[in-house]
């Protein structure tokens, strides 16, 4: 039988030529890693399958020191103090009649809306397990309203949000972390609460006007230190000239140590502004939010507090198709106020223009295309055009 292997010379093999046999050798290495590639595409493609089956079903949830098996996911309301939290979640549990929960267990919700300091012992959204920490939050605000199914709406200030406060405190804090603790009442006392960033899936970011934001903020203030401090609202009258006069105090008190925070070429612009501080919270509260969602694949949702007030019923909607509450009442009447410009007297415009300027160069761009139409050249821009469209000028 006539060999099958082709007719090599011992000239061809002393030219160098390949041979067959080198040829053969080749072609089971390209095999051997030919075969090695699709082993691991498909150790790959099998590890896929498995960690998306974990993420998907509660009871293959990897194992942490916080994390139960059945329990629930968190969806942050994250609002800078002062942007009207307390109304939205209101509004959240009166359209759903289900509970929403917060890091700050020293308040709770009455069904009516209205706010009490906390007396008995709060509810924590997670069950009880032996081998977990009993320190786990965050806490139902109205306990009397049954519970969500999916997510559970929690109120979040996330961190530097403090108030008559050095640089320090606000400007370098690690936001994850602080938005996912706070406190609860336990046997008459506040006890620490946390737990992981990494248990909330999604965010509703609340914006509110920066102008109005900080006044409500000063308007908090005074409620708060005036239960017991009834000179407060002497020192700083709740109007526009106590007002001011709280922010020449912080800005006065701090004005060393903030501007050797803040950036060299935006140190004279802070200097022209009022209420510096608080504007510097405000923009550092929002890009963090903002960061956080990206660099923890969050899904984000941005509202502002004037969408309630102009379309109350869709914003209901809105939200609460997003935080997985299921709206069973959409008829309620805004009570609130409009949301842009309501102390627009507080502020000379010249004071306007410093501050939109200051929080152009110091917030995230991805939150500034929302907090620019609250700037007076944008918004005078569309407050004339709308005068012009009804025939007002």
């Amino acid at each position: 039988m006539p060999s099958l292997l082709p007719h090599i010379t011992d000239g061809q093999k002393d030219h160098g030529e390949i041979s067959f046999f080198t040829k053969k050798k080749k072609i089971i290495a390209g095999i051997a890693v030919a075969a090695t590639v699709v082993l691991s595409l498909t150790f790959t493609l099998v590890n896929r399958k498995v960690s998306s089956k974990s993420e998907s079903d509660p009871n293959n949830r990897k194992k942490s020191k916080w994390r139960g098996p059945n329990d629930r996911d968190v969806a942050w309301i994250a609002a800078f103090p002062g942007s009207g939290q307390m109304y939205i979640m209101h509004l959240i549990q009166l359209s759903s009649g289900r509970s929403t929960a917060t890091n700050y267990g020293h308040t709770t919700m009455k069904l009516d809306g209205s706010l009490e300091a906390a007396v008995d012992n709060s509810v924590p959204i997670y069950r009880t397990y032996p081998s977990l920490p009993d320190d786990r939050g965050p806490v139902y605000l109205t306990k009397e309203l049954p519970k969500p199914d999916k997510y559970v709406a929690t109120l979040t200030h996330g961190s530097g949000y403090c108030l008559f406060c050095e640089p320090k405190e606000y400007f370098y804090t690690n936001f994850p972390r602080l938005a996912s603790k706070g406190s609860k009442m336990e046997n008459g006392r506040y006890v620490d609460i946390r737990y992981e960033c990494e248990s909330v899936d999604r965010m509703v970011q609340v914006i509110r006007d920066p102008f109005d934001n900080i006044v409500v903020r000063f308007y908090s203030y005074i409620e708060l230190v005036s239960k017991r401090n009834p000179y407060i609202k002497k020192k700083y009258p709740p109007n526009k000239h106590g007002f001011q006069k709280w922010c020449q105090h912080q800005d006065d008190r701090f004005e060393e140590m903030d501007l050797n925070w803040i950036k060299p070429e935006d140190r004279d612009l802070a200097m022209k502004i009022p209420c510096r501080q608080e504007f510097i919270k405000y923009a550092r509260f929002h890009s963090n939010a903002y960061l956080v969602s990206v660099r923890e694949n969050k899904e984000r949702l941005v509202v502002k507090y004037e969408d309630y007030a102009t379309n109350l019923k869709s914003t209901v909607h809105r939200v609460n198709d997003f935080i997985r509450y299921h709206t069973v009442k959409d008829d309620m009447l805004w009570e609130g106020e409009s949301g842009i410009w309501t102390y627009e007297d507080y502020y000379t415009m010249t004071d306007k223009q410093n501050i939109a300027s200051f929080l152009k160069r110091n917030i995230h761009r991805e939150v500034w295309v929302h907090v620019r139409k609250y700037t007076p050249y944008f918004f005078l821009q569309k407050d004339a055009r709308r005068k012009r469209n009804h025939g007002m000028i």
